[in-house]
């Protein structure tokens, strides 16, 4: 069975908008964001560009850059910055775009670049999901709300609803998971942990891609969810144990993550 990942929807304002890259020949540029909601990566050749697709534009529209490329590695969850000249500097203007992407300072000495954490905003469990409806691919199953109901003299009539589809009475399970997919470990996120895009999409309410094989990535290879509380939509998300518990109450290491959702239409 494939590796699943998540990839969770996110806001690009103006205090992450811009980042500086220079070749060291006289080619010294600083490229602008455009603020709006991103997701870390676009499936391929999508017409909307997300986070990594949209950089690279910008970079590459810049005189002296336009064979740098930036793109994001479903395997790994690493982003990597790569230049046509040796060496090349980057600097995140503002930490908080590098933290997103997975880098830490100004990055010098090479033409290319890649993560020392995996992006933000992303959970890729190291075990594969354990449990879903019907079908693997998408997760959910279609519920009707349309009523049938049968009079005492046993006339039934029906009155139409609509289809949803949703997975809350068997959300998806991951069973076993290593620690690191798990809480946020004691030393700080490195943005492996469910805890960490728990507080970042599930409670934000943020729009997921939902990808059943990580290897994959048309725009056939993914579904738009959202996770819903464990007592189904219309209810607040509440707390993260509702979510995460430990698989063995007494032991820390192994953790289970249950994922009630609705697709998103």
């Amino acid at each position: 069975m494939p590796s699943q990942q998540l990839l969770g929807r996110f806001s690009i304002g103006a205090d992450r908008a811009d980042f500086a890259f220079d070749d060291l020949v006289g080619n010294s540029r600083t490229a602008t964001l455009t603020s709006g909601k991103y997701f870390i990566a676009g499936y391929t050749s999508e017409s909307a560009e997300q986070l990594v697709e949209h950089i690279q534009t910008n970079m590459q529209a810049e005189t002296g850059f336009g064979a740098a490329t930036c793109t994001y590695d479903a395997g790994t969850g690493l982003v990597t910055f790569e230049f046509a000249v040796n060496p090349t500097t980057l600097t995140f203007t503002d930490a908080a775009l590098g933290t997103l992407l997975g880098f830490t300072g100004v990055q010098s000495g090479a033409a290319q670049y890649v993560g020392t954490t995996q992006a933000r905003h992303v959970w890729r469990p190291q075990e594969q999901i354990t449990r879903y409806s019907l079908l693997r691919a998408t997760g959910y199953e279609p519920v009707s709300s349309s009523v049938v109901t049968v009079a005492p003299d046993g006339t039934s009539y029906s009155t139409a609803g609509s289809t949803r589809y949703e997975a809350v009475d068997e959300p998806l399970l991951w069973n076993t998971l290593p620690e690191a997919d798990g809480p946020t470990p004691t030393s700080g996120t490195i943005y492996l942990d469910f805890e960490q895009f728990f507080k970042d999409v599930v409670g934000a309410g943020e729009q997921i891609r939902y990808y059943h094989d990580r290897s994959n990535n048309t725009a056939t290879d993914y579904v738009t969810i959202l996770a819903v509380a464990s007592e189904g939509p219309g209810k607040p998300i509440g707390r993260l144990s509702s979510f995460m518990a430990r698989t063995d109450e007494a032991f820390d290491g192994l953790w289970d993550v249950t994922l009630p959702i609705v697709k998103q239409q």
